[in-house]
């Protein structure tokens, strides 16, 4: 009967808490997230990569292809940090 007893009493939390995670459609932990960790880490990437174009610049320029260099190294993550909504992790990301 003890057993029984467990056995139910776990499969009603785990039903509880699957529920729970499934009616919660709210963006905030996106947000706090995306605040925390994405902004810093998109800032640092678009200065880095700012500090590489520039040291690359005479090779990119002879290569021909300063555009394309440019756009990976600073455009694209500048566009992820300061072009999208907070907490917005949507299906158009590999743009970035």
């Amino acid at each position: 009967m003890k057993k029984a007893f467990i056995v139910i009493i776990t499969i009603l939390f785990t039903l509880t808490a699957t529920l729970s995670f499934a009616a919660n459609t709210d963006k905030d932990e996106a947000m706090i997230l995306d605040t925390l960790i994405g902004r810093p880490a998109g800032l640092a990437a678009t200065v880095i990569g700012t500090a590489v174009f520039v040291v690359g610049l005479p090779f990119s320029l002879l290569g021909g292809n300063t555009g394309e260099t440019a756009r990976s190294l600073v455009v694209n993550p500048a566009r992820f940090t300061f072009g999208r909504a907070i907490g917005d992790f949507g299906p158009d990301m590999d743009r970035y």
